[in-house]
């Protein structure tokens, strides 16, 4: 059943698997980034056989998830709570891997969101390895889904310091370790190409398109086509402002000035 599920997604959205995994039998702990709600359904088909994964319990609202997991192993726990850290901690003595979300919720971007304690408590106090596992997926169809491992990691905390320290030396190296994937996996720009895509970003939030826009992909990996798109989105963007009616420039500007930030006239530069 499994084979035959990991099948279709490859098949339907052109699923990609990047690194080796050479922990076999070892209980594992997997950290990934969230960038949407298929993850969990991704991950415990294409990581190790029994793996578990361990999401919040609002991602069970979708009922095609629900019932999709039904055929995986996964665990309903918080990345805050910090009953979560005994189940897990049960699982990986029991010899299954484990794989969590440090920063707890779905979060589509480049970089990385503050990672919560729990899970470097866990990786601290059982010693297990810590692979950094990197999520994208890339706009079109067939929808294409790329997982990247890195090599494993372990996380220690000083035995003589006091609680607080610990967790938070803990929860600093686990910051790096995702940090450092999030860093490896992004495309190598240049400087203008990075403010192109940032602008496009932007633009696509300011015009409510897309809340969760994921990030562009190379340059040596576009069509002429996206190129060209993604050159001239800045200008449309500027363009647009320029078009807005009188009356909403005044309500953007009352709201500026209502929270505190201070628009000062052009005429007045310099």
């Amino acid at each position: 059943m499994k084979r035959f599920s990991r099948a279709c997604l490859r098949a339907l959205f052109r699923v990609r698997f990047d690194g080796r995994l050479d922990q076999a039998g070892v209980p594992t702990l997997f950290a990934a980034n969230h960038p949407a709600r298929l993850d969990s359904l991704l991950l415990s088909l294409f990581l190790p056989p029994g793996s578990v994964v361990v999401l919040p319990r609002e991602e069970l609202r979708s009922r095609w998830l629900r019932l999709a997991l039904g055929f995986v192993p996964h665990l309903v726990a918080d990345m805050n709570d910090p009953a979560t850290i005994k189940k897990v901690m049960r699982l990986l003595a029991a010899g299954r891997s484990v794989v969590l979300y440090p920063e707890g919720r779905v979060f589509d971007a480049p970089s990385v969101m503050k990672v919560y304690e729990v899970p470097a408590l866990i990786a601290a106090k059982t010693g297990v390895p810590v692979v950094p596992v990197r999520l994208r997926y890339r706009r079109g169809w067939p929808v294409r889904a790329v997982i990247r491992v890195r090599p494993p990691a372990h996380i220690s905390a000083a035995s003589r310091a006091v609680s607080r320290a610990r967790r938070a030396r803990a929860t600093e190296q686990l910051q790096r370790l995702m940090e450092a994937a999030a860093y490896d996996e992004r495309p190598r720009t240049t400087l203008f190409e990075a403010f192109l895509e940032a602008v496009q970003v932007q633009v696509a939030r300011d015009s409510g398109e897309n809340d969760e826009v994921p990030p562009g992909r190379a340059p040596e990996e576009q069509s002429e086509p996206e190129r060209r798109q993604r050159e001239q989105a800045p200008r449309d963007h500027v363009a647009r402002k320029a078009r807005r009616h009188p009356a909403e420039r005044e309500q953007e500007g009352q709201n500026r000035r209502t929270s505190g930030v201070e628009e000062i006239p052009a005429s007045e530069v310099g």
